[in-house]
């Protein structure tokens, strides 16, 4: 074959390739004139050939590319400096219905024996630009799903730890952490779930997935501020082909106001028993005890005032005044609370409640504090339901400290419901509370004391919620017990009648 048909075979298959290929290729000269427009370069840019070869290539750029394009010509013809030469990067270029499309731009320097071209080679990305847009309205959507769902949505991985791979963030309105502290274990997860909840939590969990079947649990955690909540998860293995156990997916919900609520429920259906039972028996108890009461006078007048009989007579009267108190806290709590309330300055409801005390703890040494914390103490209460709280709160510190007692009482602004209160904190140096204690503290017929009914903590807490407010157990963050009215305060209409 001789060179010149060498020569054209060599132009033949350059030009198969360049009909060919995929991707635009354009070459033009230093005058940025268009001297060859591949079939591809047609497709995107909607060109014949014959339409631009000899056009300057400016006609295939949307400005600001298109005004700028001569004058950066010139700057490389008079330095040599590259801006786009040998640079890869995505540009945007416009067809000839005047639509703006992306594209990725790679231009190359072609060296000839008496001059030089320049050859570009571009591929439109509109359909990859559109993938990911796609892929980031998507992620966008899924992110606004999770993060308005009423929990936190998970995959972790089935360790020691119950290690997160993700969780949305939704945890942090459940247990307080971010889901980038949760994601580095810090803490893990497992260390937020209650001790007594844990092995029986993980046992049932464990069970289910080694029979590849969902799981549900109801459990306690604690929250970064303290406080104990109940979380409903529902959660599935992730199995390789082979059966492995490769991560967990679910989610937790914060069930903590549905399990009060149930309680408060149940409560009341109790409640309601126990005030049909009361009724029914309310007037044969009356009348018992008044006979009791009536049969102790007599004997009193029978019987000389040294006489050992005396002593037993005594006991009696005891014993009757131990069933009318025991029979009057049953009627208290299984009655309705009605409360006559009145506008009044509820420092000076704790400093009479202390004042009835006082007098009652005999030789006991016995340290009274209460720290105001620029606090306006004016709420619309029930003077003497509310006595009864502060009096209650008192007499079971009294009741658990030993000498010396040290009493101390706290009173600042807070919120509640998004509308203004105050918070009174009584604190003892007594032996505190455990974790069970608190748990049940405002349980019927829960006691810590040796005598007692149960029901003044229960009461008190039915007390303070009936003014809008809340009673419950402290942070712990201290040896002895702690417990937090929060009432709401007086409105300024109110506040202004006062």
């Amino acid at each position: 074959m001789s060179t010149d048909e060498k020569l054209l075979e060599s132009e033949r298959r350059l030009r198969s390739v360049l009909e060919a290929v995929v991707d635009a290729i354009i070459t033009m000269g230093e005058n940025g004139l268009i001297e060859s427009f591949n079939p591809a370069a047609e497709r995107i840019f909607g060109y014949r050939a014959e339409e631009v070869i000899g056009e300057n290539v400016k006609i295939l750029m949307p400005d600001p590319y298109r005004t700028k394009h001569d004058d950066y010509l010139r700057h490389f013809r008079r330095t040599g400096e590259k801006k786009i030469i040998g640079i890869g990067r995505e540009v945007e270029g416009r067809r000839k219905d005047g639509k703006i499309f992306p594209m990725d731009l790679a231009v190359s320097e072609v060296f000839l024996p008496d001059r030089k071209l320049f050859t570009g080679i571009i591929r439109d990305i509109t359909d990859r630009k559109a993938a990911e847009a796609a892929i980031v309205e998507s992620e966008r959507r899924l992110s606004t799903l999770l993060g308005n769902l009423p929990g936190a949505a998970y995959r972790r991985w089935n360790d020691e730890n119950w290690s997160f791979q993700f969780i949305s963030d939704g945890c942090q309105d459940i247990c307080g952490y971010t889901p980038d502290e949760l994601v580095a274990g810090d803490p893990t997860w497992c260390d937020l779930i209650d001790s007594g909840d844990c092995d029986e939590l993980r046992e049932q969990v464990r069970d289910r997935l080694q029979r590849s079947l969902p799981f549900q649990a109801v459990y306690r955690i604690r929250h970064r501020l303290g406080e104990i909540r109940v979380v409903l998860e529902q959660g599935v293995g992730i199995f390789s082909d082979d059966g492995t156990l490769l991560a967990i997916e679910g989610f937790i919900s914060d069930t903590t106001e549905l399990q009060k609520a149930r309680e408060k429920l149940m409560q009341s259906e109790r409640l309601a028993a126990m005030g049909q039972m009361l009724s029914g028996i309310a007037h044969e108890s009356r009348n018992a005890l008044q006979r009791i009461q009536a049969s102790v006078d007599m004997l009193n007048i029978e019987i000389a005032e040294d006489s050992e009989a005396a002593g037993d007579v005594a006991k009696i009267a005891r014993a009757r005044d131990d069933l009318q108190r025991l029979f009057e806290e049953l009627r208290s709590f299984a009655a309705p609370i009605h409360l006559e309330t009145s506008i009044a300055d509820v420092s000076a409801v704790l400093q009479q409640a202390w004042s009835h005390l006082e007098a009652t703890v005999g030789g006991r040494e016995v340290q009274w504090n209460v720290e105001n914390k620029d606090c306006d103490w004016t709420c619309r209460v029930d003077v003497f339901r509310i006595g009864q709280v502060f009096r209650n709160l008192i007499e079971n510190s009294l009741a658990a400290c030993s000498d010396p007692v040290r009493l101390d009482v706290l009173c600042e602004p807070t919120s509640l419901a998004g509308e203004s209160a105050i918070a009174i904190t009584f604190r003892d140096n007594g032996p505190g509370l455990t974790d069970e204690q608190k748990r049940r503290v405002f349980e019927a017929f829960f006691t810590t004391k040796t005598k007692g009914t149960g029901l003044g903590m229960a009461i008190a807490q039915r007390v303070v919620e009936s003014h809008g407010g809340t009673l419950s157990t402290g942070t712990g963050d201290h040896d002895g017990a702690e417990f937090v009215v929060v009432l709401p305060r007086a409105t300024p209409s109110d506040a202004a009648g006062f």
